[in-house]
């Protein structure tokens, strides 16, 4: 459509680490039937796996799967579908090198689907599709209008441990705080970190207020596979330390106080902790 203005994009290079930016946009989209957009990232590798980030946990490709099918309408074996769903990042590594894509949308490919496919490793990210719904009363997502896309590439030692966090990172930017409100009792540094862990296979899912009262709620879950000693420090003592389901309920009464301890992690578990204060 000759008013659509497809893929402008900033790229920006990063001089002290080894990351790359992407910022891609599609203005003006008129909705054109059955178009998808994909931006591909070519990798040379030899035979890398491919790992990808999922709610509370990681698949690598060809490994973690369902066996055979899902049922029902879905007959393709599970190892055999694509594309996949990821949460933050996809990750390719070989026995040379690892790169990590942070990224903005929740589809990727991992396979070349045209006719002559490249020989290289080849991870897509899908940008958006025009389709149909699947439902035979279903409406017609045509997806008008703009539409702003941000990745990031790291490149890391092989192994997705290594490139985790800062694939979770580049979706997680930094906020800028113009003339905030000055306490009248200036009583904490000027840098200090709110919570800080010792660690490096686990992964903070959220930091909030507690549903049911002025408590604070930290939920991490365990990313190595294995279990772990995990050390927490806060800024600001706290009175309890509770253990409780993932729907806040209050289950067991560690017995801690102050502002550090430590805890143990079990294997792929999602621990969820409530902070009392006075």
């Amino acid at each position: 459509p000759p008013r659509s203005t497809l893929f402008p994009y900033t790229t920006l290079f990063r001089s002290q680490i080894k990351r790359i930016d992407f910022e891609i946009d599609i203005k003006n989209w008129e909705g054109v039937f059955y178009r998808e957009f994909r931006v591909a990232f070519p990798l040379k590798m030899t035979s890398p796996k491919i790992t990808y980030e999922v709610p509370m946990g990681v698949v690598e490709v060809g490994k973690d799967e369902l066996k055979g099918a899902a049922g029902h309408m879905y007959t393709t074996e599970c190892r055999l579908i694509h594309p996949r769903t990821l949460i933050d990042w996809v990750n390719a590594s070989d026995e040379n090198i690892g790169a990590t894509l942070s990224s903005g949308v929740i589809a990727f490919d991992y396979l070349d689907p045209t006719p002559q496919p490249a020989n290289s490793t080849l991870i897509q990210p899908i940008l958006m599709a025009s389709r149909k719904s699947c439902h035979w009363e279903g409406n017609d997502y045509l997806q008008l209008g703009d539409h702003h896309f941000t990745f990031s590439l790291y490149l890391h030692e092989p192994g997705w441990k290594n490139g985790f966090h800062s694939g979770k990172q580049g979706q997680n930017k930094l906020y800028t705080v113009l003339d905030p409100v000055k306490g009248q009792k200036n009583t904490l540094p000027q840098q200090k970190s709110f919570l800080s862990t010792t660690g490096d296979q686990i992964l903070l899912t959220a930091i909030k207020k507690s549903e049911d009262d002025n408590g604070i709620i930290v939920r991490m879950t365990d990313m190595s596979g294995s279990e772990q000693n995990v050390g927490l420090d806060l800024f600001m003592p706290f009175q309890k330390l509770y253990k409780t389901n993932l729907i806040e309920e209050e289950e067991k009464d560690t017995g801690l106080n102050g502002n550090s301890f430590n805890l143990k992690l079990g294997k792929n578990s999602i621990e969820t902790l409530k902070f009392v204060y006075p």
